[in-house]
C-alpha cells in the first residue's frame, strides 16, 4: 500500500510538472513559484478583435473579444474566465443569431466604460458599464460610428437612406450615446471630429457632394471633383467649404490630411493638411515635378508626418517616402523605394519609447515589374535611422548566433520582417520597455521569406546593436515594463511557450496545454506593464484563448530605483542618446531613463513609475535635415535641388515685422537643441516702402538667383565655375547686367509653374503661413464666382459612397488611393 501511494504521488508530481512547466531560476532569488494557466476557452471561431477596459475596482481588467464569425465574448477577470454574449446579441432568442452578428467593437476614448457593438443591420447595442449590460437600439444601418474624443455621450455616424442604387449616405449625430440621432448632412463621403486634431469640441469636418448630380454614377472609391471638404462648428447648421474637390480625409496624429482631386484630371490628386481642426489648410509641397496619384500617411506620431507618395505610372510594391517639417506641409525626400503591399501598408516602423528611431525595408535597386514573381515579396533590405529620417543606414548584424556560432557572412547586415510579411513576427517595441526591440529576420543581404531562415533578434539599445535570441520564427510580447519576454512558435502547432527574465539570455519552456494549437498571438494588456498574458490561436477550426500568469514566479520585487547603477540596485541608468549619438545627445537632448538591469530576475511591478531626466544639448549637424527644395550631397551638406520647383526668396504677401529665408536646412521636428551649429533661417525685416527695404529685397533676389545659377552650373559641369561669366554662358541672354538680361535669366530658371499646386489652380503661395481657403480661393480653384464660404444646411442630390465591407475600406484610415 505504501509503495502504491509512493507511485501515485510521483505520478501526480510528473503530471503537474508537464502541465505547469518549469519556473525560472535566479541566483538573486531565494525561492520561486510556478506559472499558472487558465482552463482553455473554446470560441466559435478565431479572435478577430480584442479590447481591454478598466474594471469596476480600477485594477482588474475587463476584456471584450469579437470572433471572426461576429460573436462577442466578455471576461471580467483579465481573461481567466469568459462568457458568451449570445443571449444579449439575440435579445434572449427574439432575434435569430444570423441577424445578430457584430461587425465592430467600439470603445469611447472619453470613457472606456462606454462600449458599442455595431451590428450588420439596424440593431446596435450600447453599454455604459463596460459591457456588463447592453441596451439594443433599433434605428439606422450604420456604416460607421465614431465616438467623440472627449465628450462621453457624443457620437457621429454615417448611414444610408433610400434603396440601392439610389441610396444616399447621410451624416448623423447623437448627444445621448445613441438613444436619439439627428441627420445633419447627406451625400457624404467621409467625416471626422475636429477635436481629434486641434479643433474645438463641436468641430466636425466632412467631405460632401457639393450640389448637382453624382458624376460617378456608381458605388466606389473613385475621386469625384464634385465632392468638397466642409468645416462646421455648429453641427452643420452652417458650413464652410475649406478644400474644394477635397474627397478623402485621414486624421493622423495632430494633423488632418485631405486628398483633393484635379477637376481637369480625376487621377491627379494633391494633398492638403490642417493642424487646427480643419479650419485652415496648407498645401503639401513635394520636391519633384511628378504627378501624384495616391498617398499613404505612414506615421505622424512624433510631430511630423511621413508620407508615401504613389507617383505617375508607378504600379510597383514600393514608392518614395517623404518627411515633413513641424507643420506637415513642406516635404523632403527621406527614403526611396520603401516596400508596401496591396493593402498599402508600408514596411516602416517607429521604435516606441525612443524619439527619432525608425526601421524600414527598401526594395533592391533596379527592380522592375518583370522581376517580381506573383505571390512572392519584392527583394528587400532593412535600414534604420536614429535622426528621424535625415540619414539611413544598414542594421548592424550580431557577431554570433544564439548557439554561439560566429557569423562569417561577408558584408552582411540584419534584415527584419515588417508589416508586409504575413507569416512572421513584426518589428515590436513598447514605450514601457525603453530601448528594447524584438524582430524576426535574417543575417545576410536581403530579407528571407523562408521560415527555416528566419530567427528572433533583440536590441536593448534602440536598434544600434542586436543579439539573436532564438532559432526559428516566433510571435512575441513584452511584459513587466520589458522585464519579461514571452514567445511561442508561430509556424507550426505548439503547446509550449518560452519565457525569459534576462532579455533572452536564458529561456524557460512552459507547457500551457496538453494539445497543440496554431498560435496567432501572445498578448498582454495595452500598457505592457503587467505579468499576465493571453495566448490565442486555432484548433480544428475553433478559436482557443488561454490566460497565463507569471506573477507567481518571483516573490521578490526589484529594489534600488533611487540608487540606479549602484552594485546593490536592480536598476541601471540607460541613455539612448549616449549610444546612438556622439556627445550623448539625441533629438537635441540627453535623456536618462531608469530601467531594470538585464540579468536581474525580479518584478518591476505594474505600479512601477519609470524616472526620466532630460538635458538640452547644443545643436549638431545631425539635428538638421534638408529643407524643401534642397537635397543632401555625399559630403553631407544640403544643396539646392534643381529638379524641385523653385520657391520665392522674397517676403510673403502679408509680411508684418520680420520674415525668414531658409539656408537649406531645418531642425528635425520636435528637436530641442539650443545654440551650437546654426543652420536656422535668416530673419529679415519686411521691406515696407523705404529705399533701404527696396535695396534689401533686390539684393536678396540677386543672391537667390545667383545661388540657383551657381548650382545649375555645378550640376551640369561637375565642378565650380572659374568666374561668374562661365555661369552666364549657360543661359540664352546677353553677357551683361542690364535689366532685361538679368530678368531673362531669372525667368528662364523659373519656367513652368512655381509649385506643383499651380496645376490644380491653388495659386502661388510660397510662405509657410496657413491660409483660410475662403471665397477667393474657392472661386479661383473652381472657376465659380457664385460660391460662398458660408452656406446654409441644405439637402442636395445623392452621392454613391464607397462600400464599407471591402478590405481596402477597412484600411482607409491610413491611405488615399
Amino acid at each position: 500500500l505504501a509503495s502504491m501511494r509512493h507511485h501515485y504521488l510521483l505520478l501526480v508530481a510528473l503530471v503537474a510538472t508537464s502541465i505547469c512547466g518549469t519556473a525560472a531560476s535566479d541566483s538573486d532569488e531565494e525561492g520561486a513559484g510556478a506559472v499558472s494557466v487558465s482552463k482553455p476557452f473554446l470560441m466559435d471561431s478565431t479572435v478577430a478583435d480584442m479590447k481591454w477596459l478598466k474594471g469596476g475596482d480600477g485594477n482588474a481588467k475587463v476584456v471584450l473579444v469579437r470572433s471572426s464569425h461576429g460573436n462577442v465574448y466578455r471576461s471580467d477577470d483579465d481573461g481567466k474566465t469568459w462568457k458568451s454574449l449570445e443571449d444579449t446579441l439575440t435579445q434572449k432568442g427574439s432575434v435569430p443569431m444570423w441577424q445578430a452578428k457584430i461587425q465592430k467593437l467600439i470603445v469611447s476614448p472619453a470613457n472606456d466604460q462606454h462600449v458599442i457593438l455595431k451590428g450588420f443591420g439596424k440593431t446596435n447595442l450600447f453599454s455604459t458599464d463596460g459591457g456588463a449590460s447592453f441596451t439594443a437600439i433599433l434605428g439606422n444601418t450604420f456604416v460607421q460610428i465614431i465616438p467623440h474624443p472627449t465628450e462621453e455621450g457624443w457620437l457621429l455616424g454615417s448611414a444610408y437612406t433610400g434603396k440601392y442604387p439610389n441610396r444616399k449616405l447621410g451624416l448623423y449625430y447623437s448627444k445621448d450615446f445613441g438613444n436619439e440621432w439627428k441627420q445633419i448632412a447627406t451625400h457624404l463621403r467621409q467625416f471626422a471630429w475636429g477635436a481629434s486634431f486641434g479643433g474645438s469640441v463641436s468641430t466636425i469636418v466632412a467631405s460632401i457632394h457639393d450640389g448637382g448630380t453624382d458624376s460617378s454614377g456608381k458605388m466606389g472609391e473613385d475621386f469625384d471633383p464634385k465632392i468638397s471638404t466642409f468645416w462646421s462648428d455648429d453641427f452643420f447648421a452652417t458650413r464652410t467649404k475649406v478644400v474644394p474637390h477635397g474627397n478623402k480625409l485621414i486624421p493622423k496624429g495632430k494633423f488632418l490630411f485631405v486628398a483633393a482631386v484635379n477637376p481637369e484630371e480625376v487621377t491627379d490628386v494633391r494633398l492638403m493638411v490642417s493642424e487646427d481642426g480643419g479650419r485652415r489648410f496648407r498645401k503639401c509641397r513635394f520636391p519633384f515635378h511628378i504627378t501624384e496619384r495616391g498617398y499613404s500617411i505612414v506615421d505622424a506620431s512624433e510631430g511630423e508626418a511621413f508620407v508615401q507618395v504613389e507617383h505617375e505610372d508607378e504600379d510597383l510594391p514600393f514608392s518614395s517616402l517623404y518627411m515633413s517639417g513641424q507643420h506637415g506641409s513642406s516635404y523632403s525626400l527621406s527614403l526611396r523605394r520603401v516596400v508596401r503591399d496591396f493593402r498599402n501598408l508600408a514596411d516602416f516602423e517607429a521604435v516606441g519609447g525612443v524619439e527619432g528611431v525608425y526601421v524600414a525595408n527598401v526594395a533592391d535597386k533596379d527592380i522592375t515589374e518583370e522581376d517580381i514573381e506573383p505571390g512572392k515579396g519584392v527583394p528587400r533590405r532593412s535600414v534604420i535611422t536614429f535622426d528621424k529620417g535625415a540619414k539611413w543606414q544598414p542594421i548592424t548584424a550580431p557577431e554570433k548566433d544564439s548557439r554561439g556560432k560566429k557569423n562569417r557572412c561577408k558584408d552582411c547586415s540584419l534584415h527584419i520582417h515588417g508589416k508586409t510579411s504575413f507569416s512572421f513576427g513584426p518589428v515590436y517595441s513598447s514605450p514601457s520597455a525603453v530601448g528594447l526591440i524584438l524582430a524576426a529576420g535574417t543575417v545576410g543581404h536581403h530579407v528571407h521569406d523562408r521560415a527555416g531562415d528566419t530567427n528572433v533578434f533583440i536590441s536593448r539599445d534602440a536598434g544600434l546593436t542586436w543579439t539573436e535570441i532564438a532559432k526559428g520564427s516566433h510571435i512575441y510580447e513584452f511584459g513587466d515594463h520589458g522585464g519579461l519576454i514571452v514567445m511561442a512558435d508561430n509556424q507550426k502547432p505548439t503547446k509550449k511557450l518560452k519565457y525569459s527574465w534576462n532579455e533572452g539570455q536564458d529561456w524557460t519552456e512552459y507547457q500551457f496545454w496538453d494539445h497543440s494549437i496554431d498560435v496567432d498571438n501572445v498578448i498582454t494588456e495595452p500598457t505592457g506593464t503587467g505579468s499576465t498574458f493571453m495566448v490565442y490561436g486555432r484548433r480544428h477550426g475553433k478559436g482557443i484563448i488561454l490566460h497565463v500568469d507569471f506573477s507567481t514566479l518571483h516573490e521578490r520585487k526589484c529594489i534600488g530605483a533611487d540608487a540606479a547603477d549602484s552594485e546593490e540596485s536592480d536598476y541601471e541608468v540607460y541613455s539612448p542618446s549616449q549610444d546612438l549619438r556622439d556627445g550623448g545627445c539625441l533629438m537635441g537632448a540627453k535623456v536618462d531613463v531608469i530601467r531594470r538591469k538585464a540579468h536581474k530576475a525580479c518584478f518591476n511591478g505594474q505600479e512601477f513609475e519609470r524616472s526620466t531626466i532630460e538635458h538640452q544639448c547644443e545643436c549638431q549637424e545631425s539635428d538638421y535635415e534638408c529643407d524643401y527644395g534642397f537635397t543632401r550631397t555625399d559630403s553631407g551638406e544640403c544643396e539646392r535641388d534643381l529638379d524641385t520647383p523653385p520657391v520665392g526668396y522674397g517676403p510673403p504677401k502679408d509680411c508684418s515685422g520680420t520674415y525668414e529665408v531658409t539656408r537649406g536646412y531645418r531642425l528635425v521636428a520636435n528637436n530641442r537643441c539650443v545654440r551650437g551649429v546654426n543652420h536656422r533661417p535668416v530673419v529679415l525685416r519686411c521691406p515696407g516702402f523705404t529705399v533701404g527695404g527696396l535695396v534689401t529685397l533686390l539684393l536678396l533676389l540677386a543672391v537667390g538667383g545667383g545661388i540657383t545659377m551657381f548650382m545649375a552650373y555645378r550640376k551640369q559641369h561637375g565642378s565650380n565655375p572659374e568666374s561668374f561669366g562661365d555661369v552666364l554662358k549657360m543661359f540664352p541672354m546677353k553677357a551683361s547686367f542690364s535689366g532685361s538680361g538679368s530678368a531673362g535669366a531669372y525667368t528662364a530658371l523659373r519656367s513652368g509653374p512655381d509649385t506643383m499646386d499651380d496645376d490644380l489652380g491653388f495659386g502661388d503661395d510660397d510662405d509657410e503661413e496657413a491660409q483660410v481657403l475662403g471665397d477667393h480661393a474657392i472661386d479661383e480653384f473652381t472657376g465659380d464666382n457664385s460660391s460662398k464660404g458660408r452656406e446654409s444646411n441644405t439637402i442636395t442630390p445623392a452621392l454613391a459612397p464607397p462600400p464599407s465591407s471591402s478590405a481596402k475600406a477597412k484600411l482607409d484610415d491610413t491611405e488615399f488611393e
